[in-house]
């Protein structure tokens, strides 16, 4: 529950005081809080200071993502899913030697402190300073790019002078601070806010519901985790040829088909051979990640950029019931029916298919700055892909 709280509140500074800066706050609080949660002596005060330390890193895709071009962005999702990746592989074998929590809460703070560290040598995202009219810093910047890359053919005042265009027109009836609210104004606007909060939830749902099904199964569950981090590398990499290559919208269907056939394979092998079940929820949870990282980078292409760190902020703080929700299923299956966990998974899953059909296709399009380019994308969701404009955007052709 903590985590949903800072994730929100940070979401909104980083929309509203920079990325980096949400970066920093974030990174230092979780530092201290870090270290100060191993020399904790009663629970509640273990339990606030949790609270606070769980906001470390909110922000960093965001930055990363509205810093590169389309063919870029691929990338971003890989390096965001292989750290994932090598924390799953790396903590259970730390924790298979090192019992004592207070000493483990200290080595998993010590790399927020390298964190810290990269963010004196990160740029500010340029499009966040178009979106807030900080026009000039955005120029320096932009022309920083311009020099570094050696490129001669871009007019970097016309880009500026376009933005500022833009942002200005957006700006005469609306406010310059956009909140989580400003996701649900619209019927537009709000049903896909909708739909990427319940696909979301569904697939944060499906893997946690089966890293418990994976670590339970069998006698050691360290060895488990391991197991189950180590098949999450082919799917890191088999995700950034879909994101790279693949249409955004069809790869659901085709995600959504595995996981549901995995998660009804495996609702009749109750009785089999654990090498058998594991493999079947290791495809059921691999095609979900895979889902995931569609919809992460979906929904940065989906949202203008004074809200794309605040929707994920939202659609991540409602994922947080589905990872709190994820092991009480499997003790409720326990205490009615075995097959109940599964079933519910599936029946999710099946509604969250139906409802991806609302979002649009982005493939190879440049990010939205307003909401006006954002709500233009949804009423075309359903034009071929040629009548969409490609990222013909700097951040395109420096992002080599």
């Amino acid at each position: 529950m903590s985590g949903m709280l800072s994730t929100l509140i940070f979401s909104h500074i980083s929309d509203w005081y920079g990325r980096r800066t949400a970066l920093r706050i974030s990174l230092v609080l979780a530092i201290v809080t870090g270290f100060a949660v191993a020399f904790t002596s009663d629970f509640w005060t273990f339990s606030i200071l949790r609270m606070a330390n769980s906001a470390v890193g909110v922000g960093f895709f965001t930055l990363a993502v509205e810093c590169v071009g389309t063919s870029k962005r691929a990338m971003m999702s890989l390096s965001n899913e292989f750290g994932w990746f090598i924390g799953l592989i790396v903590f259970p074998l730390i924790t298979f030697h090192v019992r004592n929590w207070r000493m483990l809460q200290v080595i998993s703070t010590i790399p927020d402190i390298l964190h810290l560290f990269c963010t004196f040598f990160v740029d500010e995202s340029p499009k966040w300073l178009v979106s807030m009219g900080r026009f000039d810093e955005a120029k320096d910047l932009l022309s920083k790019i311009v020099r570094r890359n050696n490129l001669q053919d871009i007019d970097v005042p016309a880009i500026i002078k376009e933005a500022r265009k833009k942002i200005e027109n957006e700006k005469k009836n609306k406010p310059n601070r956009r909140t989580a609210l400003d996701l649900f104004r619209g019927c537009i606007i709000a049903r896909t806010t909708f739909a990427c909060t319940i696909n979301y939830m569904t697939v944060v749902l499906i893997y946690y519901e089966l890293v418990y099904f994976t670590v339970e199964l069998g006698s050691n569950p360290y060895l488990n985790l391991v197991f189950m981090a180590l098949s999450e590398a082919p799917i890191s990499i088999t995700s950034f040829f879909v994101v790279y290559y693949l249409r955004r919208t069809p790869m659901y269907s085709v995600t959504y088909v595995a996981t549901i056939s995995s998660l009804i394979v495996l609702l009749f092998l109750r009785n089999s051979s654990t090498a058998l079940r594991m493999t079947f929820a290791s495809i059921a949870k691999l095609s979900g990640q895979v889902t995931w990282s569609v919809l992460y980078v979906h929904m940065s292409e989906i949202y203008p950029t004074h809200v794309r760190s605040t929707v994920n902020g939202v659609v991540y703080t409602a994922s947080w019931f589905s990872a709190v929700s994820a092991p009480m299923l499997n003790a409720l299956g326990e205490a009615t029916y075995a097959w109940f966990p599964i079933a519910l998974t599936i029946t999710l899953s099946v509604i969250s298919w139906g409802i991806s059909f609302f979002l649009p296709e982005t493939f190879g399009r440049r990010l939205p700055d307003t909401f006006h380019e954002s709500e233009e994308l949804l009423r075309s969701r359903w034009k071929k892909s040629d009548q969409e404009p490609k990222e013909t955007e700097l951040t395109e052709k420096t992002d080599e």
